[in-house]
């Protein structure tokens, strides 16, 4: 049995990293997200493993850097609406973290 993990395939690696960013650049829509420190580095958290095929852990980042910006954004805008995609989202993030 392997201690350690093989290292991901290169082009397997290159193919998702741009698959995600351009998925990010046409999801952004017309104002970038304002990031703080934690956002960032969540980002960055996330790209890492969507390129590394951890799905599950994309669920769950994908979660808890929505969330955040999700929560400014009802602060801001007290009548803004949750789109269906973070319910979906929420929903997926339940059911790997809580099995529910």
């Amino acid at each position: 049995m392997s201690r350690a993990l093989d290292l991901p395939d290169a082009a397997i690696w290159r193919r998702r990293a741009e698959w995600f960013w351009q998925a990010h650049d046409a999801n952004a829509g017309p104002a970038p997200l304002a990031l703080d420190s934690r956002g960032e580095v969540l980002l960055a958290d996330l790209e890492l493993a969507f390129c590394a095929g951890a799905w599950a852990a994309v669920i769950l980042i994908a979660w808890a850097l929505v969330e955040g910006v999700a929560r400014d954004r009802a602060a801001e805008t007290p009548a803004w609406a949750v789109p269906p995609d973070l319910d979906w989202l929420r929903a997926r993030r339940n059911l790997w973290a809580h099995g529910a």
